[in-house]
């Protein structure tokens, strides 16, 4: 497939725009640039782009029915994933719709827009914008508990291969992928979604629902039971969270200092959920609004537990909780005065089980 490269870019997506206006492109073609000085991700989103990962727009000539724009999107992050498994060997995460996750940590971003013929109904051309660090490691202030990057060492050695073969892969795959009607492309999308089993927040006419993500439609749609009615939804666009219903709330500042320096976002949220005659069930949730205290958290507990789910519900025994308290005063005094404020304000109930929910994105 023919490509471009560009040293420096506004955005890949804006230039593919700007040539099949002009009449420049026509078939199919993928760009590349080394950094983009206005990158852009999903709902208008900003997308952080430094000279450290991969920037590219794959450009294909479709011909298919808009309604197909949801199956584009889903083909483009399992031509990503695939193609992120085949060269470096790393098994990354799916998160619907199409985020990348290595390690808990979102990796790659995905964009995919279109050039439709309303008249017709048809889509002529799909846009996919991907976006990958590579070995991105210095992050601004907003991203840095929730951005993560395929590689955590210093790759600058290797990169230039690594982000070829990236590039062209992904490329080929997702070619591969559209012009095919075949939907085996769903099985590695489940196998590889963090999302399947989860219980999700979500927005339905801009109102905060809760429910669980069962499946994945034919057509890329999440399917979700509802919380509330137990009503079964199948979700074709926009944001989902994975966390829990928040019942009673407190919040914990981790330091004076932090305090002092961040203001009111620097805190710990935790949320408590209901004694049920033999158990009194926390849920736990690390809020990280600006912090590292969130990452600071997970690293202690990804260290001394080993069931623990950066995604989901984590389990964990009184006594169990007992011992990672103990072992909390050698590994940090944040983390050691959140966990000895979370067993104050538990207060001795009944039970020897205590539920964590942290939530890794």
């Amino acid at each position: 497939m023919k490509y471009r490269h560009y040293e420096s870019i506004d955005s890949t997506n804006n230039e593919a725009k700007r040539l099949i206006r002009s009449g420049e492109l026509k078939d199919s073609e993928y760009l590349v640039a080394d950094m983009q000085t206005a990158g852009r991700g999903r709902q208008g989103k900003s997308f952080f782009s430094p000279d450290t990962g991969l920037y590219m727009t794959v450009v294909l000539p479709v011909g298919q029915s808009i309604d197909s724009q949801v199956s584009m999107t889903t083909k483009t992050a399992v031509a990503v994933a695939r193609s992120i498994e085949k060269v470096t060997g790393i098994v990354p995460g799916i998160k619907w719709v199409n985020d990348i996750y290595v390690r808990g940590k979102k990796c790659c971003g995905i964009l995919c827009e279109a050039v439709n013929d309303y008249e017709k109904g048809i889509m002529e051309y799909l846009i996919a914008g991907i976006g990958i660090n590579i070995y991105t490691s210095e992050w601004p202030e907003e991203l840095r508990d929730i951005a993560g990057s395929l590689y955590d060492e210093d790759m600058s050695d290797r990169f230039t291969i690594i982000r070829e073969q990236l590039a062209e892969e992904i490329a080929s795959e997702l070619e591969i992928l559209i012009k095919s009607d075949d939907t085996a492309f769903l099985k590695y999308y489940k196998d590889h979604s963090v999302v399947i089993g989860k219980r999700i927040m979500y927005l339905e006419n801009d109102i905060k629902r809760f429910g669980t993500a069962v499946d994945i439609d034919g057509n890329g749609g999440l399917i979700v039971v509802d919380e509330t009615d137990r009503d079964i939804k199948i979700l074709n666009s926009g944001e989902i969270t994975v966390r829990m219903k928040g019942c009673e709330k407190m919040r914990f500042f981790i330091t004076e200092n932090d305090r002092q320096r961040l203001g009111s976002t620097a805190f710990i949220e935790f949320q408590k959920g209901e004694y049920d005659g033999s158990c009194w069930h926390i849920d736990s949730l690390c809020m990280s609004e600006d912090i590292f205290a969130d990452l600071k958290l997970r690293r202690f507990f990804t260290m001394y537990l080993p069931q623990f789910d950066y995604y989901g519900l984590t389990q964990v025994t009184g006594s169990e909780f007992e011992k990672l308290l103990d072992m909390s005063k050698d590994f940090s005094t944040d983390v050691y005065s959140c966990m000895t404020e979370l067993k104050n304000w538990a207060g001795d109930k009944e039970g020897d089980e205590i539920l964590f929910t942290i939530c890794g994105m």
